[in-house]
């Protein structure tokens, strides 16, 4: 956490028993580091030109980061292969879970994103496409088409689409709560539980 402000208390300050330095105007900027997920109380101590102490006490909360979010989701998911979860979709609807894929289609309309993502490896580049996912995400990203992202959401059941060949195609539907890019190495099949 940084902050910036003007402190009002005069030359020395202090905020959890670490000095800060102010500058001549009277502002500072300083680091929190390592605070606790949550609220985080900050003590500031200061003494003014004159001599006279003061302290104020302020409130932060700490939020987790994107990629926090998504290990923390990852971690407490239900561990689902998608040939379990794609046989019968419905029947775990409303389960959270966490699988990593390659974007195959994604489309933006207002502020939602609809993806299609195929999930299992098979080496190289490739990933088997007849293993997909539709995913509903209210928000807009930056992924594109070939792009691996860990979703993190929830099974809502099956969606029926009409493929470009004209086919009525089935396919697992997940609610997501995170996108996230996904960062290293494709070498196992991504979407079977560890």
């Amino acid at each position: 956490m940084t902050k910036d402000r003007k402190n009002g208390i005069g030359g020395r300050l202090s905020a959890n028993g670490i000095a800060i330095q102010v500058k001549e105007d009277g502002s500072f900027k300083t680091t929190f580091r390592d605070l606790k997920r949550g609220k985080n109380e900050i003590r500031f101590e200061g003494e003014a030109d004159a001599h006279v102490p003061t302290t104020r006490t302020i409130i932060a909360t700490r939020l987790l980061t994107n990629a926090e979010r998504i290990a923390e989701y990852r971690r407490d998911a239900e561990k689902l292969s998608y040939a379990m979860f794609s046989k019968n979709p419905d029947r775990y609807k409303g389960t959270h879970i966490a699988v990593l894929g390659r974007i195959f289609t994604i489309q933006e309309s207002g502020n939602s994103t609809v993806v299609q993502v195929n999930l299992s490896y098979t080496g190289g580049s490739l990933f088997n496409f007849e293993d997909q996912i539709i995913v509903t995400y209210d928000q807009k990203t930056d992924f594109v088409k070939d792009s691996f992202v860990w979703i993190c959401g929830t099974i809502e059941g099956s969606q029926t689409y009409t493929s470009v060949a004209g086919y009525t195609i089935t396919v697992p539907h997940i609610a997501a709560e995170y996108l996230g890019k996904f960062e290293g190495e494709v070498s196992a099949s991504p979407s079977a539980p560890k």
